[in-house]
C-alpha cells in the first residue's frame, strides 16, 4: 500500500512538474504562478472546508478522510513539482534571454 501511494505522488510530482516546466520555459511566470496559486487552493479547499463544517460530499462522496488523501497525496507533490521544475523552467527562460 505505501508502495502504490509513493507512486502515486510520483506521478503527480512529474506531471506538476512537467506543467510547470512548460508553463515557466514557454509561457512564462504569470501563467506559472497563476497554476500554483490554482493547485494551493485546491489543496487548502480539500483540507480546510470539512474542517469547517462545509459538506464536500460532491467532491469525493461523503469520505472527508478521502479528501485529506486526495490533497495530500495527489495535489500536494504536483504543486511541489509545479514550484520546483516551473522555477527551473524560468531560469532556462531567462539564461535564453526571453525574459
Amino acid at each position: 500500500m505505501v508502495l502504490v501511494i509513493v507512486l502515486v505522488m510520483a506521478v503527480y510530482f512529474g506531471v506538476g512538474g512537467i506543467v510547470g516546466y512548460i508553463l515557466g520555459r514557454a509561457v512564462g511566470r504569470l501563467p506559472l504562478v497563476i497554476f500554483c496559486l490554482l493547485l494551493g487552493a485546491a489543496i487548502l479547499a480539500l483540507l480546510v472546508l470539512p474542517a469547517i463544517g462545509v459538506n464536500t460530499s460532491a467532491i469525493l462522496g461523503d469520505d472527508t478522510r478521502g479528501n485529506r488523501i486526495v490533497a495530500y497525496s495527489a495535489l500536494s507533490p504536483g504543486l511541489a513539482g509545479a514550484v520546483l521544475l516551473g522555477a527551473l523552467g524560468l531560469r532556462q527562460r531567462r539564461r535564453a534571454g526571453k525574459g
